[in-house]
C-alpha cells in the first residue's frame, strides 16, 4: 500500500474512533459533572498529576523508538516488552511506596487509598505497550482505534454506576482503573503477538538510547504540562482545581484524544520517508490540515465559552468559561508546534527534543508559577503564554537541526492564527450586541457571529485556496471510505 494510501486509511481509522471517543468523553463531563462534585475532579486531578509521571517512566520513549525503527526483531520486542512490564511493575510499588507522602503534599489523608488504587494502572500499561505497538507497526489502525473506544465505553460504564451509588470520587477511580484494565486485555488478545522469553543476544542499545532521551524530555513536558494542577491544588485548594481542571479537560480532548492517536499514523510513516521532497509536501500538508482546523476549533471554542460551559456542565461550572477561553489560546499554538514535534521523532532527533523541552518547557513552568498568584485565571493565563512562545522558539530549533519545512509552513499557521482570531472576535463582538437568557440561543448567536467571521476570511486568496483545498481532500477521503 502507498505512503498515501496508508496515511489516509490510518487517518480515516484514527479520526472515526476519536469522535466516537470525543463523544464519549463529552458524556463522561456532562454525566459525572452533575453527579460528582468539583471538589471530587479536583482530588483525583491532585493524584493523576503527580502519580502520571510514572506513566512516562514506564514507557520511557521505548513504545516510540520501536515504531520509528525500520526493522526490528522478534527478539527485541519480546526484550522490550519484559523491560516495559518490569518498570511498570516497579513504578506500581514506588507509588504505593509514595503515597503518604504525596498525601502529605496536599494536607488530605483520602489520596493515600485513591494512589493505592490508581498505581495498578502502572502494571496494566505496562503489560500493553508493545502490544500497541505490534498493532501500529503492522497497521492495524481499526484495531487500535477500536481497543480504545471499547475501553472508555468500559471504564465510563464503572463510573456511572459508582456515582449512582454514591461513591464520589471513587467514581473516577473506577474509571481509571476500568480503561487501563480493559485496553490491556483487548491489545493482548487482538494483537496475535506472543512475546518470548528475555535474551541477551538481541541487541536493543539503539531503542534504549533513543527512548533515554525521548523519555526525559516527555517528563520535562509532561511536567509543564501538570504544574498548573500541582500549583494550583497546592495554593487555592480542591474546589478552584475542579474549576480549572474541567476547562483544561474540554481543551485536552481534541489535543491529545486526537493528536496522540494520530502519532501512531504520521510517526511510521514520516520515518519511512527518504525523499526530501515528499517529506516536505508531507509536512506542509499535516500543518495545514492541523493549523486550520485547530484555527476554526478554538476560535469557535472562545466565541461560545460562556453558553457552551453553560449547556456542558450546568450554571455551576459557568466560572470556568473565561479559564476555558484563556486555555484555548495556548492549544492553538500547542497545536501548531506538534507538526515540528513528529519531525523530532521521525528523524531521531529526540536529544535535541530533550534540550528544547529544557528550554522552553522551563518557561512554561516560570509563567504559571507567576501566574498562580491570581489564581485559577492566572494560571490558564501563565500556561497559554508559556505555549506561545513555544511556537516560534520551535521553528528557530528545527531549522538549525533539521530539513523541517519552515519557509512553507509558516505562512500556513499565520493564515490559520489570523483565522482563529477572526472566528473569535466576530463571535465575541456578536454574542455582546445581541445577550439573550437562554443558554442555547446564546450559543447559536454566538456561533452565527464566529461564521460570519470565517467568511469575512475567505477574502484573503491564499486562506480561501487552502480551506478549499482541505475541504476537497475530507470529502474525497469520505467517498474512498463508502
Amino acid at each position: 500500500m502507498s505512503l498515501s494510501a496508508t496515511a489516509t486509511r490510518g487517518g480515516a481509522a484514527v479520526v472515526t474512533g476519536q469522535v466516537i471517543k470525543l463523544c464519549l468523553l463529552l458524556v463522561n463531563l456532562i454525566v459525572l459533572g452533575r453527579l460528582l462534585s468539583p471538589a471530587d475532579f479536583g482530588l483525583l486531578a491532585m493524584v493523576m498529576a503527580v502519580v502520571g509521571v510514572g506513566e512516562l517512566f514506564r514507557d520511557f520513549g521505548l513504545s516510540s523508538a520501536a515504531v520509528q525503527a525500520k526493522t526490528i526483531s522478534h527478539a527485541q520486542k519480546s526484550n522490550l516488552f519484559w523491560i516495559n512490564s518490569l518498570l511498570g511493575l516497579s513504578l506500581a510499588g514506588a507509588c504505593c511506596g509514595a503515597a503518604t507522602l504525596i498525601a502529605s503534599l496536599y494536607g488530605d489523608p483520602r489520596l493515600v487509598n485513591v494512589i493505592l488504587a490508581i498505581s495498578v494502572t502502572f502494571l496494566l500499561n505496562g503489560i500493553q505497550t508493545q502490544f500497541q505497538v505490534e498493532l501500529t507497526r503492522n497497521h492495524r489502525f481499526f484495531t487500535l482505534a477500536a481497543t480504545d473506544v471499547g475501553s472508555q465505553v468500559a471504564g465510563l460504564g464503572v463510573a456511572v454506576i459508582l456515582a449512582l451509588s454514591g461513591a464520589g470520587y471513587w467514581a473516577l477511580v473506577g474509571l481509571q482503573l476500568g480503561i487501563a484494565a480493559t485496553l490491556c486485555i483487548l491489545r493482548v488478545a487482538l494483537a496475535r503477538w506472543v512475546p518470548g522469553l528475555p535474551t541477551r543476544r538481541s541487541e536493543i542499545k539503539p531503542f534504549l538510547q533513543y527512548g533515554w532521551h525521548l523519555g526525559w524530555a516527555q517528563i520535562v513536558g509532561y511536567i509543564s504540562y501538570n504544574v498548573d494542577s500541582i500549583i494550583l491544588g497546592a495554593r487555592s485548594g480542591a474546589a478552584a482545581l475542579g474549576l480549572y481542571n474541567r476547562a483544561f479537560q474540554i481543551i485536552t480532548l481534541p489535543v491529545v484524544q486526537l493528536l496522540g492517536p494520530l502519532s501512531n499514523v504520521v510517526l511510521p510513516l514520516l520515518s519511512r520517508v527518504e525523499s526530501k521532497v515528499v517529506f516536505v509536501q508531507a509536512v506542509t500538508r499535516i500543518q495545514l490540515m492541523l493549523s486550520y482546523i485547530a484555527s476554526l476549533f478554538f476560535g469557535l471554542l472562545v466565541a461560545t465559552a460562556y453558553p457552551f460551559v453553560r449547556i456542558l456542565l450546568g450554571p455551576a461550572w459557568v466560572q470556568s468559561a473565561p479559564i476555558l477561553q484563556l486555555l484555548s489560546i495556548g492549544a492553538l499554538f500547542q497545536v501548531m508546534t506538534y507538526t515540528g514535534y513528529w519531525v523530532f521523532l521521525a528523524r531521531a532527533l529526540t536529544k535535541s527534543l530533550l534540550r528544547y523541552n529544557l528550554v522552553t518547557k522551563t518557561f512554561v513552568i516560570l509563567c504559571v508559577v507567576i501566574g498562580s498568584t491570581w489564581g485559577p485565571l492566572g494560571v490558564a493565563a501563565g500556561y497559554s503564554l508559556g505555549l506561545v512562545v513555544s511556537w516560534p522558539v520551535s521553528l528557530f530549533w528545527l531549522r538549525r537541526i533539521s530539513d523541517f519545512p519552515v519557509r512553507e509552513t509558516t505562512p500556513i499557521a499565520l493564515r490559520g492564527i489570523g483565522l482563529a482570531m477572526t472566528v473569535a472576535g466576530c463571535g465575541l463582538l456578536v454574542g455582546l450586541l445581541v445577550p439573550v437568557d437562554s443558554a442555547f440561543l446564546q450559543f447559536a448567536i454566538n456561533a452565527g457571529g464566529a461564521i460570519v467571521g470565517l467568511a469575512l476570511t475567505l477574502v484573503v486568496r491564499p486562506l480561501r485556496i487552502e480551506l478549499l483545498q482541505l475541504t476537497v481532500s475530507a470529502l474525497q477521503s469520505v467517498r474512498r471510505k463508502l
